[in-house]
């Protein structure tokens, strides 16, 4: 062999010698926690060599003093893969190698982790004959307390917009896993909301994780509050929340009446309440009244209405950045007297009334009834019937012979209203005694007409007035006279002439006539006797003259009544 040949076989052996120890780097983190009572998983691995091989492992640490930097601290051994009796014995029986060192893994585990176990260690590894040894330091931390998880997801969501929230916890012990659940603080999880089942996963640095998410619609009424609970083994739970902010265009849109009473024809004041995140920037006003839309100038929150009348629908919208929403058309409760329909009647089967009046009024109003203008009878029944649409109708029921006279009455606050009911049939009876008795009264007139034809006819023949003043007969023995006009009697025979001073009668067949007396004082009352006496020579004189025959008796006479 010669010397070139010597030179590139040393080459080659040191080579593979740099190789092998290059393979045997240690990758450790450089912090490792731990939970006092719990077990610790301390990751560590190595570039996996090229063949198998045999490595030897140990793990030290420096024991500090109690007395601080006055004394030195003095390095123990925790684990050696060799010679197990040169651990020290609060180790001894707590720490193993639980890595395949065949496929790189140098990992150790700690039992029973102990609060004093905190310190700075070094993990040691060689190929089984070599002198030097690679080494990865670390710094153990021993906690009472878990670790805290870790909740993620977003702050601030859109209503109906999925949400993903996603909770993470690191544990030292693969071995003794935690319990991660799901709460819900504030809100209800809806049906479509997804609990997702925990997973253990590996962090970049070799720790243990567990990792769970949840998935759920968000909506402006739950306002979620979710809280991720970890739950280790011989320890308390450990509780991480999360508030979700949902923000949402106006929802829930309503109008809302601040007048005590509107009276039509009054004004209301109405406000637009409603729902809404970001907060509403504007809203709008129409309203219908009298088959007429308006739609109001004002934008605020609350606006006043005036003239409002009973069919007045009110429509609010709101709107914010996110939309805009309106509220459904709202009538305004206004207040007015009573109305009895005019579909209100009676009804009447020879035995039984049965009536029904129906009213419309706003507050409802109280119904009474008359029945022949006065309360129903004992016997009558009434009842009230309030309809959806605020109608009431109530009805009357009782016993009756005859047709009543029924009225319906109404009121409330605001004024009154009445109705007959059977005020048709009433004067259709009326009407029917009416004629009846106009039929009797002209049959009546009939009869006495015809009576007084039969009885007048006889002496229409013989009555005739005469008129002749100048044939008047005065009786000489009977003391009247006529003053002025003279006193026509139609008569055929007149028995008897009375004067007494006073207005007297001439009694005739049927006819009686009224003559005037004329009573005079004592005095002239002489000085007539005397002139009588005068004017009955003259008489006896004028009898002694020729004159005409005197008519026969069945000739009517005039007679002249002068009565002094």
């Amino acid at each position: 062999m010669g010397l070139a040949e010597v030179i590139v076989f040393f080459s080659l052996a040191l080579a593979c010698s740099l190789g092998g120890l290059h393979a045997l780097t240690l990758v450790v983190p450089e912090r490792v926690s731990a939970l006092a009572g719990s077990c610790l998983l301390i990751p560590c691995s190595f570039s996996q060599p090229m063949r198998p091989m045999e490595v030897e492992t140990r793990l030290r640490y420096h024991w500090r003093s109690p007395m601080g930097a006055l004394f030195a601290t003095v390095p123990r051994t925790v684990l050696n893969s060799e010679d197990s009796s040169r651990v020290h014995k609060d180790f001894r029986g707590r720490v193993s190698l639980t890595g395949d060192t065949s496929k790189g893994d140098c990992s150790v585990t700690v039992s029973e982790v102990k609060q004093r176990d905190a310190s700075s260690y070094v993990l040691e590894m060689r190929r089984r004959g070599d002198m030097s040894w690679s080494k990865a330091a670390f710094e153990l931390n021993v906690s009472s307390f878990p670790e805290m998880p870790r909740l993620t997801g977003p702050e601030a969501v859109t209503d109906g917009q999925l949400v993903v929230l996603n909770c993470t916890v690191g544990f030292p012990c693969p071995s003794q896993t935690p319990t991660l659940r799901w709460r819900w603080a504030r809100g209800q999880p809806d049906n479509r909301t997804v609990l997702g089942e925990p997973h253990v996963l590996l962090s970049p640095d070799k720790r243990s994780l567990l990792w769970a998410s949840l998935s759920f619609t968000a909506s402006y009424q739950l306002k979620p509050r979710i809280r991720c609970e970890v739950v280790y083994q011989h320890g308390s739970p450990v509780v991480v929340t999360k508030d979700i902010h949902v923000r949402f265009p106006p929802k829930e849109v309503h109008i809302r009446l601040h007048t005590l009473a509107v009276r039509e024809g009054g004004s209301a004041l109405l406000e637009c309440s409603c729902k809404a995140d970001p907060p509403v920037e504007e809203y709008d006003w129409s309203y219908t009244q009298r088959g007429r839309n308006h739609s109001s100038l004002l934008h605020a929150l609350i606006i006043r209405i005036e003239n409002v009348t009973r069919n007045t629908r009110v429509v609010c919208t709101a709107k914010n950045r996110l939309g805009w929403t309106a509220s459904p058309a709202t009538p305004i409760n206004v207040e007015y007297k009573p109305h009895i329909s005019s579909k209100s009647s009676c009804g009447w089967d020879g035995n039984v009334v049965h009536c029904r009046c129906i009213m419309n009024s706003n507050p409802r109003a109280a119904i009474t009834w008359s029945v022949n203008g006065s309360l129903p009878p004992h016997g009558y029944n009434g009842s009230v019937l309030v309809h959806h649409n605020g109608t009431v109708t109530a009805t009357l029921v009782g016993l009756a012979d005859i047709p009543p006279a029924v009225v319906c009455y109404a009121n409330n606050a605001h004024g009154n209203d009445s109705h007959p009911l059977l005020q048709e049939a009433h004067s259709s009876l009326l009407w029917m005694l009416v004629a009846a008795l106009c039929v009797a009264v002209s049959f009546l007139l009939t009869i006495a007409a015809v009576l007084l034809c039969c009885c007048r006819r006889p002496a229409g023949r013989r009555a005739t007035v005469i008129n002749h003043r100048s044939q008047a007969v005065y009786p000489g023995d009977v003391d009247i006279y006529q003053e002025h006009t003279p006193l026509y009697i139609n008569c055929t025979e007149v028995t008897h002439v009375y004067s007494n001073g006073s207005y007297q009668l001439v009694y005739q067949n049927c006819t009686p006539c009224f003559v005037r007396t004329k009573q005079t004082h004592k005095r002239q009352r002489r000085a007539g006797w005397r002139d009588r006496v005068i004017r009955d020579t003259e008489r006896q004189r004028s009898r002694e003259r020729p004159r005409p025959a005197a008519p026969t008796a069945e000739s009517d006479t005039a007679i002249y009544l002068e009565v002094i």
